[in-house]
């Protein structure tokens, strides 16, 4: 049973059973849930879909997330979900922002956390190994920004500063293909600082984060994160033909976020 059952927006979690979550957002009306395997949660075949829905149903009222409204016989054939659980499905099922980052385990494995945003609260939600999904509240957009940088394993501060280069984005993929052939390098000054990146630096990951309209992802952000021995870097498109390779560090990497995020909102966020 699961012991948490007073959810409050103050940065607590709960754990439900993938039949559980998917009963939440198919009760609520959704059809997809962003940056995770939809397939799973949503089956296209009826039969598979029922028997899901039918196991979560089950599991809900298992684990006292729905309740007999009461004690008579009435009350009793009467459900009543947890309003707080119930809070936390809505946003999932319906968010105004989605970031999604995907950090890199090793060679063939990635670990994906989602962030689903309103004005009112933002929910975290990471795929555990048993199959179960995680659901955390973060308090705030600061402290977001902040969780996520150091999931990347980001310096807090560097004491190199000013490493910024701006490349369209057709001399951009000219670098990335010879450092990708090896070969050797005739480049301006700045080029070969970026080319120096990529052939010596690591993949760590990336984010997506983009606003759901009409039931779509509009991604509006990218960021790619690489890893040298001495210091980290972010990659992301400045505008839609020039691309920005720049040290990263936790609060340049907020700072991004939050500029970028904040627009979306008509209630403006405290800058990060």
């Amino acid at each position: 049973m699961n012991e948490n059952k007073d959810i409050t927006l103050v940065s607590v979690h709960v754990e439900l059973s993938g039949a559980e979550l998917s009963y939440l957002l198919q009760m609520l009306g959704a059809n997809k849930l962003w940056g995770t395997d939809s397939a799973k949660l949503f089956p296209t075949d009826k039969n598979e879909n029922e028997t899901l829905l039918a196991r979560g149903l089950t599991e809900l009222k298992a684990h006292q997330w729905l309740r007999p409204s009461g004690d008579s016989r009435a009350e009793r054939e009467r459900w009543d979900m947890d309003r707080n659980l119930l809070h936390f499905a809505a946003i999932l099922a319906e968010p105004e922002v989605a970031v999604v980052s995907s950090y890199v385990v090793s060679d063939d494995e990635k670990e994906v956390v989602c962030h689903y945003l309103t004005e009112a609260a933002i929910i975290e939600l990471l795929a555990l190994a048993n199959g179960n999904y995680q659901l955390r509240t973060i308090p705030s957009f600061e402290l977001l920004w902040q969780r996520i940088a150091e999931a990347f394993a980001l310096s807090f501060t560097v004491e190199k500063t000013g490493d910024e280069f701006h490349l369209s984005e057709v001399d951009f993929a000219t670098l990335a293909q010879a450092a990708k052939s090896s070969l050797p390098n005739s480049f301006t000054k700045s080029a070969a600082a970026v080319y120096d990146v990529l052939v010596s630096s690591e993949r760590r990951g990336e984010i997506e984060i983009g606003r759901i309209a009409e039931n779509e992802l509009q991604t509006g952000l990218s960021l790619t994160f690489l890893s040298q021995p001495d210091r980290d870097w972010v990659l992301y498109y400045d505008s839609p033909s020039t691309i920005v390779v720049e040290g990263a560090t936790q609060q340049r990497v907020a700072h991004l976020l939050n500029n970028f995020v904040a627009p979306l909102f008509t209630q403006q966020m405290e800058p990060a």
